[in-house]
């Protein structure tokens, strides 16, 4: 998951014009028709949502048994609002197993500590 995993504001709240998450997954030896899939985000020391709203989807696979089903999972936003620095998670679900990224906002106005 993820291109980038760090961007910066001059001040916050802020609005980031455009976002897009993109996740690709790869189903092996398929026997269901289809798994239920959500991209969720929060902010990382208070767990509240933030960012963007709990999508869900589903990967439909039907067709597919004893295959390799290969799907991009893309969600698009614009307008995003950042409501402070900090470290948020983005959280990639399927059918109940979860995965999880790092996304750090940084205020460019404070200088980074090495």
């Amino acid at each position: 998951m993820g291109t980038f995993n760090e961007i910066t504001a001059s001040s916050f709240p802020a609005v980031h014009p455009e976002m897009a998450i993109v996740v690709k997954t790869i189903i092996e030896n398929e026997d269901k028709e289809g798994h239920d899939v959500g991209i969720s985000a929060f902010k990382s020391d208070t767990g509240k949502e933030a960012l963007i709203p709990h999508f869900k989807t589903r990967v439909e696979t039907k067709g597919n048994i004893g295959q390799t089903v290969y799907s991009n999972v893309i969600l698009r936003t614009n307008n995003v609002p950042i409501p402070e620095s900090g470290k948020y998670i983005i959280r990639f679900s399927i059918d109940g197993t979860t995965k999880e990224i790092p996304f750090l906002v940084r205020d460019m106005n404070v200088p980074q500590t090495k």
